[in-house]
């Protein structure tokens, strides 16, 4: 029994001293195999051949795929497919993965440029004390922007999707977002819409998900629940079709039902545009079922656009046949807004057909400002203002934790809590626990419901 437990250390020494000199040769071997992997990168970066061929064997083999058929390149075709140049800005190496055994040794890597995010798996052999690559297999696409954003959509010109205000995964564990994502040719394929990290049913389009399918002349947008069954969202469309012209830019939509029948979606079953030279949106026009016009809220049936240089709208506008300037039945010509870059509203401001601003008749105010914006674009403050640009009243604005707005309390212009024209100088917002707003309840100075 002695003899055994003194042989039992040493075995386990014996066994130490053999991993860790296994540990040591496996990080030394890694090293050296990082090194031909950085000096490969940085001659493809450059497109030096010279680096290249130091370290690619004479038998490599580069193969990819295209069209579902495996395409295979030899070493001389590849050195011939570079030309010497200034080093890629923005590009980076990332070594994955490296796995050693013996003399032979694979590894992933990432290589990352300004457009395209490649993806290599290299197999290396140690030869006369040296690693070579000896073949690779690999792709590439576009570099997407897949992730959290606030704002899924800022484009008004309606040219393609842009989302904005992107946010971290921690972040949308608590901030209501929404999670994009794109094709390799930087299309938006799906939006889903995410209450305090939650899936939640009330996105912006009426359901937790969005997804975009893309044809040779139409675009199909269909709905899905938290639960991946496709559903009618919030106006009872399942299925939205975008008419597309000649440069891919859509020219009607039409609202369809889960079963693919047309229908009024909010009264609406057909929205028809026009574009400029440069695929803007210039007009919108919407049609019900029996191909009626639908005026929007101001009374207007044709609304005409203008953008700035951001491709945020400028002003909305009534045009005449002749293309000037008309008064709406409410007495609204044109609408001017101004965005930040993010597409968050800063001010909007109601005009008559001589571009002088007026007070609108439901709105109770001729302009109103947003101010005091935190890095999720939302605003702590509007002010309304009459048309000499007098203020009216002005509001403080509260929000949740994930937010969304909670509170709206009203002041007049002397800074004094106060009640507006129709009785009330609190909004409070309530939500269920999906997070729908489900009501506003208007209070009056004395806290009472009106």
């Amino acid at each position: 029994m002695k003899s055994i437990s003194i042989l039992l250390p040493l075995l386990l020494l014996t066994q130490t001293v053999s991993y860790g000199q296994h540990e040591i040769f496996q990080n030394d071997e890694k090293g050296l195999i990082s090194n031909t992997l950085e000096t490969h990168f940085e001659g493809w970066m450059t497109g030096d051949t010279t680096l290249l061929g130091k370290v690619l064997h004479a038998n490599y083999q580069i193969k990819n795929v295209k069209d579902d058929k495996v395409l295979a390149f030899d070493r001389t075709t590849y050195l011939r497919s570079f030309e010497p140049g200034p080093r890629k800005e923005n590009s980076a190496l990332r070594i994955i993965e490296i796995d050693v055994t013996g003399n032979v040794a694979s590894a992933k890597c990432e290589i990352e440029t300004t457009k395209r995010l490649y993806t290599d798996y290299v197999n290396l052999m140690k030869i006369e004390e040296k690693w070579f690559i000896v073949d690779k297999t690999a792709t590439s696409k576009l570099k997407t922007r897949d992730g959290f954003y606030i704002n899924w959509n800022i484009d008004r010109t309606q040219k393609e999707i842009k989302p904005s205000l992107p946010i971290s995964i921690e972040e949308a564990q608590t901030i209501n977002c929404y999670y994009v994502k794109f094709d390799d040719q930087n299309r938006v394929t799906s939006v889903k819409y995410f209450l305090s990290g939650k899936p939640s049913n009330h996105g912006s389009f009426g359901a937790f998900e969005l997804n975009r399918v893309y044809q040779d002349k139409i675009i199909q947008v269909r709905f899905k629940n938290t639960e991946g069954q496709s559903v009618a969202n919030a106006s009872g469309t399942g299925l939205i079709k975008y008419h597309l012209n000649e440069s891919g830019h859509w020219m009607s939509k039409e609202y369809f039902d889960l079963n693919s029948k047309m229908i009024d979606a909010d009264g609406v079953a057909q929205v028809v545009v026009t574009r400029n030279n440069k695929n803007e949106l210039t007009s919108w026009t919407r049609y019900n079922l029996k191909k009626e016009t639908i005026p929007y809220f101001n009374g207007i049936k044709k609304t005409n656009y203008v953008f700035d240089e951001q491709g945020q709208i400028a002003f909305t506008q009534n045009l005449d046949a002749n293309g000037n300037l008309k008064n709406g039945p409410q007495g609204v010509a044109e609408v001017a807004y101004s965005f930040d870059e993010n597409g968050t509203l800063l001010s909007r401001e109601f005009r008559d057909e001589n571009h002088q601003p007026i007070m609108h008749p439901t709105a109770k105010f001729s302009r109103v400002e947003y101010r005091e914006f935190n890095k999720y674009g939302i605003p702590k403050r509007f002010y309304s203002m009459d048309e000499k640009g007098y203020p009216i009243r002005y509001g403080v604005l509260e929000y949740n934790r994930n937010m969304s707005i909670k509170k709206k309390t009203y002041y007049n212009k002397q800074g004094e809590i106060a009640e507006s024209e129709e009785g009330f100088a609190y909004t409070i917002y309530i939500y269920n626990d999906q997070g729908k707003l489900i009501k506003e309840k208007l209070l009056n100075l004395a806290g009472k419901e009106i």
